[in-house]
């Protein structure tokens, strides 16, 4: 949970500022965050655009020296603890991709209203409605100007997704080894559990599939630095469809892990002696953070339609 929150905080609303941010006083925030001084939260996600990021409600007039924020997110990580905010919102509802605004909020701010939401599987992390009525926005806070919120956002994903790759590995790695040890040292029958192949066969298993899926986490991560190198709009689009591939098997396989380790361990990995059960709660929540395992699949679907059609043409 206590990564879940870090993560969110120092990479997912950190990253954003340090790509397109500019100014002292965004280098400041920065600096705040990063130090642990601070706390961020991202907000993209309304109450009736989950997955659909692009066509949100949240709107921004525009003023000559300012901007006027209205609207609600949900979903926020961090909110009610939150700092900072980094907000999209548009101008033109009809137009979301040509209007699309990208900045960072202060707390401090007028007219922010924060109301925590009560996800039982994280009762550690502080996730939350967050309101904007009618909030000032200094135009030196916009990191993403009319229409280049829309381009920052979704470039912005795939690190997003490489953040929770690297939480579920190490989701994944903690109750895998947690299994292990706990396996060998347990013995029923006379005999360590892990002795009956019913038990080390499937650990074996778990660790070999844990193994690949660490490989392609760090594919993806390597993958996603060519991308600010290179800046090509085919590696980019080919990019968001590997790393939401990696995405959908890491933060499954961490979900089936810390599942299947219960049962290999038995009654006591539902307790609080060991870390596997708060583990498979976490993971479920990552599975649907970042994109549900359907969108997910979604993305490299269409990616595969279009390597088709070329390879037709």
């Amino acid at each position: 949970e206590l990564d879940l929150a870090r993560v969110v905080s120092g990479v997912i609303f950190a990253n954003p500022l340090f790509q397109h941010g500019k100014g002292e006083h965004i280098d400041q925030i920065l600096q705040e965050i990063m130090s642990g001084r601070k706390v961020g939260a991202i907000c993209i996600t309304e109450r009736q655009h989950g997955s659909d990021a692009v066509n949100m409600q949240t709107t921004i007039e525009e003023n000559e020296d300012h901007l006027i924020l209205n609207g609600e997110k949900v979903y926020t990580t961090n909110g009610s603890k939150a700092d900072y905010f980094i907000v999209y919102g548009v101008s033109n509802r009809y137009d979301p991709r040509g209007s699309m605004y990208q900045m960072v909020i202060d707390r401090n701010f007028e007219g922010i209203e924060t109301n925590r939401l009560g996800i039982q599987s994280i009762p550690r992390v502080e996730v939350s409605q967050t309101i904007f009525n009618s909030v000032e926005v200094p135009k030196k806070y916009i990191i993403g100007e009319r229409g280049i919120g829309y381009r920052n956002l979704f470039s912005g994903l795939v690190a997003e997704r490489d953040a929770i790759i690297g939480s579920s590995l190490g989701i994944g790695w903690l109750t895998a080894i947690t299994a292990l040890i706990y396996t060998n040292l347990r013995t029923q029958f006379g005999r360590p559990l892990y002795d009956f192949q019913a038990v080390s066969f499937p650990i074996t298993q778990l660790f070999t599939e844990l193994m690949a899926a660490t490989e392609l986490g760090f594919k993806s991560a390597s993958e996603y630095r060519k991308t600010l190198k290179y800046k090509d709009r085919k590696f980019i689009k080919y990019n968001a469809a590997f790393s939401s591939g990696t995405k959908f098997l890491a933060s499954n396989l961490a979900q089936r892990i810390s599942y299947e380790t219960q049962q290999l361990c038995g009654g006591i990995a539902f307790t609080d002696n060991m870390r596997i059960d708060k583990a498979l709660e976490v993971a479920k929540v990552q599975e649907i953070i970042g994109g549900a395992r359907n969108i997910q699949l979604y993305l490299v679907s269409r990616a595969i339609k279009d390597i088709v059609k070329r390879l037709a043409l």
